[in-house]
């Protein structure tokens, strides 16, 4: 079955927008319907919530553990409780035919076949999806769940999860991450919940090339000028490989993450702390993006977007000429079934100060004008159950707050054999952050694509870092 496609620049500057669209489609799906998470990292570091995920199991109705008082006498089996037939639907920018999803709605309706899942598909943005939940609230079939992007657009569309979360028994014992249940708040209401699984952005390495060159395989504490000198050595323009992809892996996540690493900047999208400001336009950043540009200007290890498009290099990692990219974990699910060659992950280079990456995860949104709530918060829970993170760990994701039994059968599950699984471990044992951000904070959507949009014209089009950088600082900073 056909794989979702990797974060890559396809042919023209069009080329690039569609292809995040895909990504961030499929970012927020796979996190979503793999029930979105939170931050291993930050959460290890700021809050120490690093506990099994001992959620309960929804509302299966067994009677493991008690007096079994319901269970018909003389052994004979008990009947299964009866329910109502329930669809729910949800509002978001996938179809459910995508390989993961598709397994991870018949595994979730194993456990609860009374319950049907029908996706209300939404292109078009967030401001779609929330005009969608208003047209079918008018039309008196409200959705119940909706992949919300921006909590502060058509807040008063949203449940308060704050009370599901506290009288909910099964989930007393799961240790969230404050941090991250902060970040989806919105006027003192708990608008959405982090879900099970981490997909971290990691460094993919061509194993082939690396032998091919005469280069060893880095140790996790590799530096950036580790990544420099290694791609200076793999780049061969008259043979199209290069030492990095020209993909957005690269262009939009590497300089956030190398200014967080070197303390220019506290989180992704080069925002301070307490994400009130943007430090984009101060000197020490806008430095960092220029060594990120100048792998394309001064040192080409990295092809700009004319050279890509004459070598039809519309994925140049998966055709095995780069040595490096940067992508999701769900980049692994691809590889395993169409790389051509050997393969390996790393975590992102380390700077001078720390050695972060990008946790996505996105965030459980339950519509108040649901019909069916309680199905809803089942949907939910079921990928806090054991069955749910048995599942996404099965499908090559990393769910969080993983106990010790659940971390060594992610790290011996089949999907890492034989891979780096070092790297995997960072996410519950290392010092690795940041969650990408920005749900809860009014107006970042302009910001974000002003930011994530002009890098892309940074690293393959040439186009000044301060033309860019300083208005939309300046924009965002005047508006809070």
């Amino acid at each position: 079955m056909k794989r979702k496609q990797s974060t890559t620049l396809e042919d023209t500057s069009m080329g690039i927008k569609r292809k995040y669209s895909r990504m961030s489609f499929t970012v927020t799906l796979i996190l979503l319907m793999i029930f979105a998470l939170a931050m291993s990292a930050c959460s290890s570091n700021t809050d120490g919530t690093k506990t099994g995920n001992t959620a309960g199991e929804g509302n299966k109705q067994t009677n493991s553990g008690t007096n079994n008082t319901s269970e018909k006498q003389n052994d004979e089996p008990a009947e299964p409780e009866k329910h109502d037939p329930v669809t729910l639907t949800i509002i978001n920018n996938w179809t459910g035919e995508e390989p993961g999803v598709k397994s991870m709605i018949e595994d979730f309706q194993k456990h609860y076949p009374w319950i049907t899942i029908k996706i209300e598909t939404v292109l078009e943005g967030p401001a779609a999806k929330v005009a969608k939940a208003v047209a079918l609230q008018a039309a008196g079939t409200p959705a119940d769940i909706i992949g919300a992007d921006e909590l502060t657009s058509g807040q008063e569309l949203f449940e308060d999860l704050g009370p599901w979360l506290d009288k909910d028994a099964d989930l007393k014992s799961v240790n969230f991450p404050v941090s991250f249940l902060n970040a989806y708040k919105v006027g003192g209401k708990q608008l959405a919940l982090p879900g099970a699984n981490a997909a971290p952005f990691l460094f993919f390495v061509n194993k082939d090339l690396l032998a091919k060159h005469g280069l060893e395989m880095p140790s996790p504490d590799w530096t950036y000028d580790d990544l420099l000198n290694m791609a200076k050595q793999a780049t061969d323009p008259a043979a199209g490989e290069w030492g990095l992809a020209p993909s957005i892996g690269i262009s939009r996540y590497l300089p956030s993450a190398l200014a967080i690493a070197n303390g220019h900047a506290a989180n992704h999208t080069f925002l301070n702390e307490d994400m009130s400001k943007s430090v984009a336009s101060t000197p020490e950043v806008l430095a960092d993006v220029q060594w990120v540009q100048e792998l394309q200007t001064k040192h080409h290890v990295i092809p700009d977007r004319a050279k890509a498009t004459e070598q039809s290099l519309s994925d140049a990692f998966m055709q095995g000429k780069a040595l490096f990219d940067s992508n999701g974990v769900w980049y692994t699910g691809n590889l395993r079934d169409q790389a051509q060659f050997d393969w390996d992950v790393l975590p992102y280079p380390k700077g001078s100060v720390s050695q972060p990456t990008t946790l996505f995860n996105a965030p459980f949104t339950m519509l108040s004008a649901s019909k069916h709530k309680e199905e809803a918060w089942l949907y939910y829970k079921y990928g806090l159950s054991k069955e749910g993170i048995k599942f996404a760990i099965d499908d090559g994701q990393t769910p969080w707050g993983l106990d010790q039994e659940q971390q060594d059968y992610l790290l011996s599950n089949k999907a890492w054999e034989g891979k780096n699984t070092d790297t995997i471990k960072q996410l519950y044992t290392g010092e690795t952050c940041c969650a990408n951000v920005g749900a809860n904070i009014k107006d970042f959507g302009d910001y974000y694509n002003t930011i994530y949009g002009g890098l892309d014209q940074i690293l393959l089009d040439s186009a000044k870092v301060s033309d860019i950088f300083l208005p939309a600082a300046d924009k965002f900073n005047s508006s809070r």
